[in-house]
């Protein structure tokens, strides 16, 4: 099932990893499961954004023994969702997240 998903439900999820507010693995389960459903493709800023957290995601190695040359750290997923954040915060949209 897809539906809309508002930049604020994204910006309030990657603000709550960037402060510290979520764990990692518990922000991955809930990005996922709203990026997966959301109908709202057809902004193709913001899917540029919500692209750049999902390719983190994916780079995402959590154990040093399995990580290959391209993987990256959670620090380096907490940067890429900060500079979405940023970006998020930055576009000029309405109480829907549609651009204004």
């Amino acid at each position: 099932m897809t539906h809309d998903v508002s930049d604020p439900t994204y910006r309030e999820l990657f603000s709550q990893l960037v402060t510290g507010g979520a764990r990692l693995d518990a922000f991955l389960v809930q990005f996922w499961s709203l990026y997966s459903s959301d109908d709202r493709v057809d902004d193709d800023e913001r899917y540029d954004i919500l692209q750049r957290v999902f390719y983190a995601m994916e780079d995402f190695e959590p154990d040093p023994e399995l990580q290959v040359e391209d993987s990256i750290d959670a620090d380096q997923v907490r940067a890429a969702v900060a500079q979405a954040l940023h970006d998020l915060t930055d576009r000029k949209v309405d109480d829907e997240g549609r651009r204004a």
